[in-house]
């Protein structure tokens, strides 16, 4: 569940009770679809790229490639381990982030 923009309370869902995704986020307490909602990226949000570089080609920048293929390997596994535990899907998607950023860095 994430923040309804309207009622301000952990109410959204964007799946449907058969976790099918929905065309527009739904909130249990507002008992209504929320039309503009703008969703906070999560998976890379602006605190990561609010300087001249991003943070991740900061990191890439001072490894070898192959030190910085295995930093994205680890972080993948990291994400995997815990998405159970901690953050759900969220967790599933940031894994997913970094996998298409090692595969880019594989061709």
């Amino acid at each position: 569940m994430s923040k309804c923009p309207n009622c301000k309370k952990d109410s959204l869902s964007f799946e449907t009770e058969d976790n099918l995704p929905l065309e527009n986020p739904y909130c249990f307490e507002c008992d209504d679809f929320i039309y503009d909602y703008e969703e906070e990226d999560n998976i890379n949000p602006d605190h990561y790229k609010d300087s001249k570089i991003e943070c991740i080609d900061a990191i890439e920048s001072s490894m070898t490639p192959g030190s910085f293929q295995g930093y994205l390997k680890g972080t993948i596994i990291a994400y995997l381990w815990r998405y159970e535990q901690k953050n759900g899907q969220e967790d599933l998607n940031k894994a997913q982030w970094y996998l298409t950023k090692l595969i880019s860095k594989t061709k």
